[in-house]
C-alpha cells in the first residue's frame, strides 16, 4: 500500500529518485522531504508529512486510507492520463539528456542569456 520516502534534507525542490521510484512501484508514497513537494507532484498523488500538524494526525488519515478503498484509489487518479500540464512542463526538460543541459546552462551564463530549462 505505501512507500515511506524520506529524503537526506528538507531543502526547496531537493528530490531524490527514491520518489520516482516509488511512483513506480504503484504503491503511494508518504512524503517527508521538501517543503514545496505538493508543486512538485501531480496533484494528489502522495501523503506529504507537512500536510499535517503532527505524528498522530499523519497516523489516523493513513488509517483511514488503509480502510477506504475508494480514498486509497484516490491517490492513483493521476496515473490516468493525461498528466496535468503543469506537472508535464515542468519536467519536460529531462526528454534533453543532462550533459546537453549543462551545455546550454554553461551557454547561456557564459553569454549573458537568461536561463530557461524548458528550451
Amino acid at each position: 500500500l505505501f512507500n515511506i520516502v524520506f529524503e537526506l534534507d528538507n531543502v526547496v525542490d531537493f528530490v531524490t529518485t527514491g520518489l520516482w521510484k516509488t511512483f513506480e512501484t504503484g504503491t503511494l508514497p508518504i512524503y517527508y522531504g521538501a517543503p514545496n513537494i505538493n508543486d512538485l507532484v501531480p496533484p494528489k498523488s502522495i501523503i506529504s508529512w507537512h500536510d499535517f500538524n503532527d505524528t498522530v494526525a499523519l497516523a489516523n488519515h493513513l488509517t483511514r486510507v488503509m480502510t477506504d478503498k475508494e480514498l486509497y484509489n484516490s491517490y492513483h487518479e493521476w496515473r490516468k492520463p493525461p498528466l496535468s500540464d503543469k506537472f508535464v512542463s515542468l519536467y519536460n526538460f529531462t526528454h534533453t539528456h543532462s550533459t546537453c543541459r549543462l551545455c546550454r546552462w554553461s551557454y547561456a551564463k557564459l553569454h549573458g542569456f537568461a536561463w530557461d530549462h524548458t528550451k
